[in-house]
């Protein structure tokens, strides 16, 4: 007997399966198009972090750079032009440096400062070379921060005997003031608002962990501080990097908490403080109840004033994208007043986003933060400059391979739901057919080509009244694409798989004619089953392919 080898049914089923393929993929690259905003460009990975630490990002020149941590005494560095485009990237490996006992890490434009056990250090960043051998700045150093006022880069440190702010400039530092250390310090902030000077310490307190406190400095001596916030800490609980802000008139002090109980959870804390009287004129929450269109509020933020506003950067899943399993970035929008007026997502890159860290200069808003990837860290970005914008809002290659890689799975899920699907269409199959072959069998008919018809026109039928309930059921309508979505639809797309699968019956037929029509009305149905969940499995498996 002459073996079969079905050659052209076999090629023309995995044609069809491929044109499902294309299908699913356009809705993953679809998907993966997916925005919440027009004013940022799409994001794309300039590099990598092996550790948890958030990336610093400054302005060198006519670029941007960005630094990253790779190992206990080497940092990437990624610099780049205002288009998002690689100049230069690597390792540097500084002498005696050991980011796990390094907390206070600034960077200012190409200058790296930092302060490791009592010394402040400074490194600088020289294109093709990387950071430069590390120098000392400053000793008898207990606690270091760095900010910007009245465009100053302005040094603020401490010890056991003096405050001292500098200012800092291509690398020098030049002392602006000193005052005697009277408290229990863990930060100082030195701001400036109208001419004003102010001075803003964080100390530990009787039985406060935190306890911040504010004044002006006047002759060149602090003024009427004032206790501006007190915070007892739990045990269970661990506060994150404290921000203070002009916005408009007033100051804005923020933190975040987070509490490692049965359920992690963040909450921002912040206040609105007059900068006149140090009153407090709002004192408010953001957590995840606090946002409609938003929850799983991450720990780590990044604040920045915008004049009248407050901008917190921070990641969070987006319950507005039915799409989304993990945190985005997202932005909200604080007014002078203390109320929040808005929440923007920024990105959607379907992996857990976290540590966001902004540079705004006047080429555009630059955006960094990691993607969790294995064992280490994606370095993102994204921005508002125009011409960012313009190059990348297109999908990439990286999109159409990464949208081709999710899809691939369908055929298998199908298979794996033939069985699922089948069975409950062989019980209504067998409900119908049973009486059919009964009649067949009552008057005798032979006619192999009618009785196949009339079985094909049974199923048919069958088919359309089941389709509805069975395929467009709300989770798979909730992810199908919006062309599966018209009015007639539960009707026409099974009438329409029915003719894919009739011709493939055509040629399967058409390769042996010998058979029994029970044996084909079993293969259009086996393949008609499996052509619809080709077509609609998928949609329900959605979430779980983006995984």
């Amino acid at each position: 007997m002459k073996r079969r080898f079905y050659v052209k049914t076999i090629a023309l089923i995995v044609l069809i399966i491929l044109c499902f393929l294309t299908i699913h993929t356009y809705n993953h690259v679809k998907i993966k198009a997916i925005r919440y905003t027009n004013n940022w460009g799409k994001h794309k990975e300039i590099g990598e972090s092996y550790l948890n630490r958030m990336p610093l990002i400054g302005e060198i020149e006519d670029s941007i750079l960005t630094v990253t941590f790779n190992g206990k005494n080497s940092l990437n560095y990624y610099n780049y032009n205002y288009q998002g485009n690689i100049i230069d990237k690597g390792k540097s490996t500084l002498e005696g440096f050991d980011i796990d006992e390094i907390f206070e890490i600034y960077l200012i434009r190409d200058k790296l400062v930092y302060k490791h056990k009592n010394n402040v250090y400074m490194t600088k960043y020289q294109k093709g070379i990387g950071f430069t051998k590390p120098e000392i700045l400053l000793e008898n150093v207990l606690g270091l921060n760095m900010n910007i006022a009245d465009n100053k880069n302005v040094v603020s440190t401490y010890n056991k005997e003096n405050i001292s702010i500098y200012n800092f400039e291509d690398g020098n530092l030049e002392k602006l003031y000193q005052f005697q250390n009277k408290w229990n310090l863990k930060k100082v902030y030195f701001k400036t608002f109208s001419d004003k000077e102010y001075i803003f310490l964080v100390c530990n307190s009787n039985n406060y962990a935190n306890e911040i406190i504010g004044g002006k400095i006047k002759n060149e001596s602090i003024n009427n501080l004032k206790s501006i916030d007190r915070r007892a800490i739990k045990s269970s609980e661990t506060i994150n990097q404290i921000y203070i802000e002009r916005i408009d008139k007033s100051f804005f002090i923020g933190y975040t908490i987070t509490s490692s109980g049965r359920e992690r959870a963040t909450t921002l804390y912040y206040k609105i403080i007059d900068s006149n009287t140090f009153q407090v004129l709002k004192d408010n929450v953001i957590n995840d109840t606090y946002i409609d269109s938003m929850y799983q509020f991450g720990e780590n933020v990044f604040i920045k004033s915008s004049g009248a506003y407050i901008e917190v950067f921070a990641s969070g899943i987006n319950t507005l994208n039915k799409y989304a399993i993990y945190p985005d970035i997202f932005k909200v929008k604080i007014d002078k007043s203390g109320e929040v007026v808005s929440t923007d997502f920024i990105t959607y890159t379907q992996n857990y986003s976290k540590y966001p860290a902004l540079l705004d200069i006047k080429y555009g808003r630059y955006l960094v933060w990691y993607d969790i990837k294995g064992e280490g860290y994606k370095l993102m970005l994204t921005s508002t400059n125009k011409e960012f914008v313009s190059l990348n809002s297109k999908p990439t290659s990286n999109d159409y391979k990464s949208a081709f890689l999710n899809a691939l799975s369908s055929p298998f899920y199908a298979i794996a739901f033939v069985f699922l699907k089948g069975t409950q269409m062989l019980i209504y199959i067998l409900a119908v057919f049973l009486p059919i072959g009964f009649i067949f069998h009552r008057f005798r008919v032979e006619n192999e080509k009618l009785k196949g018809a009339i079985c094909l026109f049974a199923y048919i039928v069958l088919n359309l009244i089941l389709y509805k309930s069975t395929y467009f059921t709300e989770n798979i309508i909730r992810f199908m694409p919006e062309f599966l979505k018209f009015y007639l639809a539960p009707y026409v797309v099974p009438l329409i798989i029915n003719l894919i699968s009739g011709i493939t019956l055509y040629i399967f037929y058409s390769e042996n004619k010998k058979r029994s029509y029970i044996a084909y009305i079993v293969f259009f149905i086996v393949v008609d089953v499996y052509f619809s969940n080709l077509l609609f499995v998928p949609f329900s498996m959605t979430k779980l392919l983006l995984k």
